[in-house]
C-alpha cells in the first residue's frame, strides 16, 4: 500500500509527471510506477457523516431521557440501564462492522457517549463524589482503547479532546500523575495513526494547554511564561525534522505569535521590579518581531502575516480609541480589517498558484 496523501497532492503529482510524460521526461510505465506509490486519502465521507451525526443524536437522546428520569429509578437498575445500552451498542457495532461498516463506526461513537455519561450518572447516583477530572480521564482512556482496537482516527481525535476538558476542569497536584503518561500515549498515537496531520496538530495542541495550566499552577509570573512560550514557539518553528513539520511550524509561530502580542504591553513588562517604563521595551520588541515576522512573509508564508495584521489592530486600537471620535475610529478599523483580509486572501491565492506551478 502506498502513502497516503491528500486528492489535491495527488491530482498536483499526476499534473507534474503527465507533463514530464509529455516532455519525454518519462514513460507512461514509469508514471504508473510512480503514481503506484501514492494513495489518495479518503475525505469526509457523506454516509459516514450522516450516520455518525444520527447515532450521536440518538445518544443524546437516550442520554437526556435517562437523565431526566434519574431520581425516580433505583440505583442498581440505573446501572443495569447503562450496561445494557452500552452492551446492545457495542454489540451492535460488532455484528455491523462487516457488512455495514458505517452504521458500526456510528455505533462505536453512540457506545463512547454512553460510557462517558454513564460515568458521570452512576458517579452522581451513588455520591462517589469523585473529582471531574478523574471522571474525564476514564473516559479519554475509554476512547483511546476502542480507538487503538478499531484504528479509528475520530475516535483518537475525540480521545484529546476529553485530554483537554479533563486538564481545564481541575488541573491540580495529582493531575500530573495522569496528564503525563496521557500526553505520552497521544503523542505516541502519531506513530500508530500513520503520522496523520490532525493527530499531530491535536497532540501538539494540548501539549501548549498543559504548559500552560503547568506554569499558572506554580505561579510563575506572567512575562516568564510570555518569554518561555516565545522561546518555545520559535524552537518549534525552525527545528527542522520530519514529522509533519508544517504543523511543526505552524504550531510554533502561532505559539510565537500569542506570546509575542503579549509582550507588545507595556503593562506587562512593569510587572518585573526592575522597570519602570514597560513602553521602553515593549515598543522595541514589538518592532523587532515584526520585522522578523516580515522576513518569513517573504518566504511565502501566510501565518506570520496573519501575526502581523493582529499587531497593526493592537496598535491601531490602542493609539487612536481615545483620540478620534468613535465613529471614524471604527469606520478607519473596518477599512484596515478589510484591506488586510483582501491582502491575505490575495497572497494566499499566490501561495497557491505557486505550488502549483
Amino acid at each position: 500500500m502506498g502513502q497516503k496523501v491528500s486528492k489535491r497532492s495527488f491530482d498536483l503529482l499526476d499534473d507534474v509527471l503527465t507533463d514530464a510524460q509529455d516532455k519525454a521526461i518519462i514513460d507512461s510505465t514509469q508514471k504508473k510506477d510512480v503514481l503506484a506509490q501514492v494513495e489518495v486519502r479518503k475525505g469526509l465521507d457523506f454516509i459516514r457523516v450522516l450516520v455518525s451525526f444520527g447515532a450521536i443524536l440518538i445518544g443524546l437522546g437516550v442520554i437526556l431521557f435517562i437523565a431526566g428520569n434519574w431520581q425516580a429509578i433505583s440505583n442498581p437498575f440505573k446501572v443495569v440501564i447503562i450496561v445494557t445500552a452500552l452492551g446492545l451498542s457495542m454489540g451492535a457495532s460488532y455484528v455491523t462492522e462487516k457488512d455495514r461498516p458505517l452504521t458500526s463506526q456510528a455505533l462505536l461513537y453512540l457506545s463512547v457517549l454512553i460510557f462517558g455519561a454513564g460515568l458521570f450518572l452512576i458517579d452522581l447516583a451513588y455520591n462517589f463524589n469523585l473529582d471531574p477530572f478523574v471522571l474525564n480521564f476514564v473516559w479519554a482512556l475509554a476512547a483511546l482503547l476502542l480507538s487503538s482496537v478499531y484504528k479509528d482516527v475520530i475516535l483518537f481525535i475525540f480521545a484529546h479532546v476529553l485530554a483537554f476538558v479533563f486538564l481545564v476542569t481541575g488541573f491540580e497536584e495529582n493531575v500530573f500523575a495522569y496528564a503525563i503518561p496521557l500526553l505520552g500515549v497521544l503523542f505516541a498515537g502519531n506513530y500508530y495513526f500513520g503520522f496523520r496531520k490532525i493527530v499531530t496538530f491535536g497532540s501538539l495542541l494540548l501539549a501548549q494547554v498543559f504548559l500552560l495550566y503547568t506554569f499558572d499552577f506554580f505561579d510563575l509570573d506572567p512575562i516568564y511564561i510570555s518569554f518561555i512560550f516565545l522561546g518555545e514557539g520559535l524552537i518549534l518553528y525552525n527545528f527542522k525534522h520530519q514529522l509533519n513539520f508544517e504543523i511543526f511550524q505552524f504550531i510554533g509561530i502561532a505559539t510565537a505569535g500569542v506570546a509575542a502580542f503579549s509582550l507588545t504591553f507595556r503593562n506587562l513588562w512593569e510587572d518585573l521590579t526592575f522597570i519602570d517604563n514597560g513602553s521602553f521595551y515593549a515598543i522595541p520588541f514589538s518592532i523587532a518581531f515584526t520585522v522578523y515576522l516580515f522576513t518569513l512573509v517573504s518566504k511565502k508564508q501566510i501565518t506570520p502575516l496573519i501575526i502581523i495584521s493582529a499587531f497593526i489592530l493592537r496598535f491601531y486600537f490602542d493609539t487612536f480609541y481615545e483620540f478620534l471620535p468613535r465613529s471614524l475610529f471604527f469606520i478607519l478599523g473596518g477599512f484596515i480589517v478589510l484591506g488586510m483580509g483582501i491582502y491575505i486572501e490575495r497572497y494566499r491565492h499566490e501561495e497557491v498558484d505557486d505550488e502549483a506551478h
